[in-house]
């Protein structure tokens, strides 16, 4: 079997920049030489060649510890290619495409170990794994006071292979994953032994347990940061959508593609970012009908300090933003009104 790079897995949302990105992050996680330092925080993610981006920094001062998943344990602006324990090289390896992702706050993984195949080099005392795993990632975000998978995979069958040296580091060599469609039971059938392939090929059947691993780490990271949130999925979350025509509803979504306010929910309710060392909440509000009403998108800081305001007046299926508004940190509102015939007709890039 071909060692490959895992593709974006059934469940994933956006994608970003060039695929050689990825390859160059996940080059570190493969390399034997000594740990190096480079500009990316390991986040935990689903690994890919095609499609990538810039990771997302997510630390927990206290990771916590599993024997089939764990989350990320990585110092900033560090990323080690040597790891102290095996199940730490896998979701390590697990970990490195997150940047193919949508923006999200935290990535958490699960990972069961169907097998270790452990074969002793007879000379240089090098142990080498061939581990047969089913693995899932999840990005974490907070939405509406909740802590919410709103990214990742289902239950995705990978092989691993990793050194372990004398001295007990463990080095990831290489990652195989199937292939998409028609070739999906073929490339499975190559790469785990027979005794392995129903449970590989049902791979689904165990996504309720790594969904329980994805949510421990997720309500750590929680506690870690000072906060008291429920962990959910997004198919738990409760959310309710303007009640505004179809059409302002499409137009409303061209908008926020292709501008700048793609961060604030489609929903009504509060969805948080975390930016430039910060913690931001971004909020839609909606006081109308069908036939036409007014949409509030309100940021705000993380100590509650407004940030930014955009007002948008809804006239049946015609959509136009009437106010835009940035607060200063002295306090000073730099405000701008507009009438139907003055409003902005392409969105807006905000600095």
């Amino acid at each position: 079997m071909k060692k490959q790079f895992i593709k974006p897995p059934f469940l994933s949302t956006s994608f970003s920049e060039s695929g050689e990105k990825a390859k160059e992050r996940f080059a570190n996680i493969l390399s034997t030489n000594a740990k190096k330092l480079g500009a990316g925080l390991i986040a935990l993610g689903a690994v890919t060649a095609f499609a990538a981006g810039a990771l997302v920094a997510c630390k927990s001062e206290e990771p916590p510890t599993s024997t089939h998943g764990q989350a990320a344990e990585s110092e900033n602006n560090i990323e080690p290619s040597e790891f102290d324990s095996l199940d730490k090289a896998i979701s390590a390896a697990i970990i490195s495409g997150s940047g193919s992702y949508a923006d999200t706050e935290f990535w958490s993984s699960g990972q069961i170990i169907l097998r270790d195949d452990v074969r002793e080099h007879p000379t240089d005392g090098k142990k080498r794994h061939t581990v047969y795993a089913i693995t899932s990632i999840g990005g974490y975000s907070f939405i509406n006071g909740k802590f919410v998978k709103d990214s990742g995979s289902g239950a995705i069958p990978m092989k691993f292979e990793v050194t372990e040296t004398p001295e007990g580091s463990f080095i990831m060599e290489g990652i195989s994953t199937p292939e998409d469609g028609s070739y999906y039971l073929p490339s499975i059938k190559e790469m785990f032994p027979p005794n392995l392939w129903d449970e590989a090929i049902d791979s689904q059947d165990k996504y309720g347990e790594l969904m329980e691993q994805e949510f421990s780490h997720a309500r750590n990271y929680v506690e870690s940061i000072g906060r008291d949130a429920e962990v959910c999925s997004y198919a738990d979350l409760d959310t309710v959508l303007p009640d505004m025509s179809a059409e302002a509803s499409n137009r409303l979504l061209e908008i926020k593609k292709d501008g700048e306010y793609w961060k604030y929910p489609d929903f009504i309710g509060t969805q948080e970012y975390l930016e430039d060392g910060g913690r931001f909440v971004y909020e839609t509000s909606w006081d109308g009908n069908v036939t036409g009403g007014t949409l509030t998108c309100t940021k705000y800081d993380g100590d509650g300090a407004l940030a930014e305001k955009h007002v948008f007046e809804i006239d049946g299926a015609e959509v136009f933003e009437s106010r835009f508004e940035i607060y200063a940190h002295d306090g000073t509102v730099h405000s701008t009104v507009y009438d139907r015939s003055e409003a902005p007709k392409e969105p807006r890039k905000l600095k």
